[in-house]
């Protein structure tokens, strides 16, 4: 059988008839001219080369040809629906709604972002973890990519995709008197306990889980964003702990002021994108996120 020359519209058209047993009856359902119906009918005989109908006095019955032709063009249509539902529902940028830190997309994914800015329906670029979950859950946004550990603060069905690890490293004055800082290639976790730390509240909530001092605890101060605690750090004793590519680029800039070591390797930040559905993975990756 060729079915090349036959038309979606012929399918539904034999399907209704079969359906419904009666040319009149289809012909009125479907709001077309009976003969002009029966003349279809007949052309499709045609190219399937086969009869698909007993025609009799009471209606139209399908022969054993028919049959067959009925499994075949519903399984289409079928087949088509459904094709045509998935191509309706994919995702492209103008219908993503994304939220991700500050610091990733600044020194982490900044060609992604300054070519696709203009194409996301919404971008919530901001360092507060607490406002990039609660609008996730609130389903306000479509993906976020946050820290690993965040999973599971998340309320909304998710699809996680890993996208990096990556180590720490605390930044310091190039004042700063802490003898430990020309002593030690490698700062440690039971190191800290020699510092005044400014963190921004991920890695505080980071290192107070991850580390069990031996001592009294460090003063930790908290500030909201990582280039305000590079500020202060540039002028004071205190020293902070930023995610590599962050800290790089800070001291690269602050050179004449700032240092950097390499932070305890057990200390690794996780960072994922935590997704409604992996539609909106695959658009996101297919779009060039991680090229760096």
């Amino acid at each position: 059988m060729n079915f090349q020359n036959i038309s979606i519209d012929t399918f539904k058209l034999f399907i209704e008839v079969a359906t419904l047993g009666s040319l009149s009856k289809a012909a009125e359902s479907l709001y077309i001219d009976q003969s002009s119906l029966s003349r279809q009918i007949k052309r499709l005989e045609t190219e399937v080369g086969e009869a698909l109908f007993i025609r009799s006095s009471k209606g139209m019955t399908l022969t054993v040809a028919g049959e067959k032709f009925f499994d075949f063009a519903q399984q289409l249509l079928e087949n088509l629906a459904e094709f045509s539902k998935s191509e309706k529902e994919k995702v492209d940028l103008p219908h993503c709604r994304l939220g991700i830190y500050d610091s990733l997309a600044s020194y982490t994914y900044p060609k992604f972002f300054i070519k696709a800015l203009d194409h996301f329906q919404e971008l919530l670029i901001s360092n507060d973890t607490q406002k990039l979950i609660s609008q996730y859950n609130s389903k306000d946004l479509d993906a976020i990519i946050v820290d690993s550990d965040l999973a599971s603060h998340l309320s909304s069905d998710f699809v996680e995709h890993p996208l990096f690890t990556e180590p720490y490293s605390l930044v310091y004055s190039l004042a700063n008197t802490e003898p430990l800082l020309k002593e030690k290639k490698m700062i440690l976790g039971d190191d800290l306990i020699h510092f005044e730390l400014l963190l921004y509240p991920t890695i505080y909530r980071a290192v107070l889980s991850n580390y069990s001092l031996n001592s009294a605890l460090p003063t930790i101060h908290q500030i909201e964003f990582s280039s305000s605690a590079v500020s202060f750090v540039a002028r004071t004793n205190l020293v902070t702990i930023l995610p590599r590519s962050v800290a790089d680029a800070q001291v690269n800039k602050n050179s004449d002021n700032l240092s950097l070591k390499p932070f305890d390797e057990s200390f690794n930040r996780q960072i994922s994108l935590f997704a409604r559905s992996q539609d909106f993975v695959d658009l996101l990756l297919d779009s060039g996120l991680t090229e760096q």
